[in-house]
């Protein structure tokens, strides 16, 4: 069988985007590709506090069926097989060199030599297999697993640092999902075997920094100190970092204002404009791949009425919401793919323009329309619900707004246990990674959605080569998604992180895969 060596290793077309991500620096306001890249000497040491709302911590298990969404933690504890660099091509990280068949049903990954887990097992292929078993488990039904190929995947080991991945049909966004997702981080066999259920609060990864969990409360703060035997020499920079959660944005912006914090993680639009014009800091974002959505259960009443869904859906304001609620920042969506992707499909046709008084009628025909609203346990989480319900009692529709704990409405909504959840996927170029799972039973699915014919678009976009010929693929994807109304979309929004300009070395791919190797303070 033929094998082509991976020099460099591509995300199916992000390197088509200008820049993986922007920093608007509030003194000179032009762009760059990273924080403090304006020649800036980086020191050795220093405490490094990030801050953070509306970002679970209770799994840090990257195989856990609810996953936490705080990459930056992630990221720092773990290290990917892959990892997207600055202009959005997939490079391998933990992987040394990767080939890959002509038929593409063959992949093999050689392996770095002499990289440890932070408990002291070696990694190696054994390691591997064992953490791409746990994600494609069909039966475990991982929460970000759905990006690998499950069931139609097998990872075997051909010696110490010899993987060969195979595959029962090509996947175009195999190294992509590796890099940018959860799935290509790699935890310590040992620990997980040691720990069991309860490996999520004793996460041991080979990543820059080593997860201390006798500082560690669930949810609230956690500690992490650097890796005096990393394997990428003069790596990491900073001596320790502290995650902490806020109650929201604003607050994480009182802390970086006081000095406690360095860097808010998650900031919102209200924080992104309130540093305009200040040298103090420097907003770090990518290009809007992510898109707000209202995810409606489409296996339970009332959403399992085509009718009900619609309502919704013609009910929503977007342009309002950007105006009046996100300071202007965004774009209202009619898919899941957002702008920054190279697949995006411009407007979606089918997708409909606000129509209260159409809402209304839809209402009347199923005799009225009423549920619970899950948001995020933030003010602004409470805010979006405000304002969600208040445009929908112009069309005559209850909505209860309730912000459980992220943990809860992260477990609820893979459970199934919800009515309407809202949430802002956190975005990737390539739609495989960010849109088939969450549309798909290959995927986390939330709304429950099972329709033939978007499978098949979904699963024939995953396997045909070429950017063109995908993108047209997933366009007529995001027809069929529009036409079945299992979300309605709130606004497409870029993924912003608000920064010391003390900081240097942080740059942000087009995902939200962040590598904390080479942050450092000025010296």
């Amino acid at each position: 069988m033929t094998k082509s060596k991976m020099r460099v290793v591509r995300t199916a077309g992000l390197a088509a985007l200008a820049a993986s991500a922007l920093v608007l620096s509030a003194c000179s306001g032009s762009p760059s590709s990273s924080a403090g890249g304006d020649g800036a000497v980086a020191a050795d040491g220093g405490h490094l506090t990030v801050v953070t709302s509306a970002r679970g911590w209770e799994g840090l298990d990257p195989a856990a069926s609810a996953v936490s969404t705080y990459r930056v933690m992630l990221f720092s504890i773990y290290d990917p097989l892959f990892k997207l660099d600055e202009k959005g091509e997939v490079v391998p990280w933990l992987v040394k060199e990767a080939s890959s068949s002509d038929d593409g049903l063959e992949w093999t990954f050689e392996l770095q030599d002499g990289v440890k887990f932070h408990d002291g097992t070696d990694f190696n292929a054994e390691a591997v297999k064992i953490n791409l078993d746990r994600q494609t488990d069909t039966e475990k039904r991982s929460g970000e697993g759905g990006n690998l190929p499950r069931g139609a995947m097998s990872t075997e080991v051909v010696d110490d640092l010899t993987v060969k991945i195979l595959l029962d049909d090509p996947v175009e966004s195999l190294t992509s999902a590796l890099a940018s997702s959860v799935v290509g981080l790699m935890a310590s066999p040992s620990a997980i075997e040691k720990y069991g259920e309860d490996y999520g609060l004793h996460p041991v990864g080979t990543g820059p920094f080593v997860f201390d969990d006798t500082a560690h409360i669930v949810g609230q703060s956690a500690h992490a100190t650097k890796n005096e035997d990393y394997w990428v020499d003069g790596q990491p920079k900073l001596d320790e970092i502290t995650f902490k959660q806020m109650d929201s944005a604003a607050s994480g912006l009182q802390a970086l204002r006081s000095g406690e914090a360095q860097m808010l993680d998650n900031a919102g639009p209200m924080q992104v404009d309130a540093i305009a014009g200040d040298s103090d800091f420097t907003g770090v974002f990518q290009p809007p791949v992510t898109v707000s959505q209202l995810y409606m259960n489409t296996k339970k009443a009332p959403f399992d009425d085509i009718r009900a869904r619609q309502a919704i859906t013609l009910a929503i304001d977007q342009q309002d919401l950007i105006d009046n609620l996100f300071y202007g920042i965004g774009a209202p969506a009619s898919s899941p793919i957002g702008s920054g992707s190279w697949a995006f499909p411009g407007w979606v046709e089918s997708y409909p323009k606000p129509d209260v008084e159409a809402a209304k009628k839809l209402v009347d025909e199923i005799g009225g329309l009423s549920f619970t609203g899950l948001f995020a346990n933030t003010s602004e989480g409470a805010e979006l619900g405000a304002a969600i319900q208040s445009q929908l009692a112009r069309a005559g529709i209850k909505m209860e707004v309730s912000t459980p704990d992220q943990a809860t409405r992260i477990s609820d909504t893979f459970g199934g246990k919800f009515e309407l959840v809202q949430f802002a996927v956190m975005g990737s170029a390539d739609p495989d990674v960010l849109f088939r799972p969450w549309f798909d039973p290959s995927g986390a699915n939330p709304s429950g959605i099972d329709d033939a014919e978007l499978h098949s678009l979904l699963m024939e976009a995953r396997t045909t080569p070429g950017n063109d010929a995908r993108a047209a693929i997933y366009a007529k994807a995001a027809e069929r998604v529009a036409k079945l109304s299992p979300t309605a979309y709130l606004a497409e929004v870029p993924l912003y992180k608000i920064l010391s300009s003390d900081l240097v070395g942080f740059s942000m791919p087009p995902a939200d895969a962040p590598y904390m190797g080479e942050v450092a303070f000025k010296k």
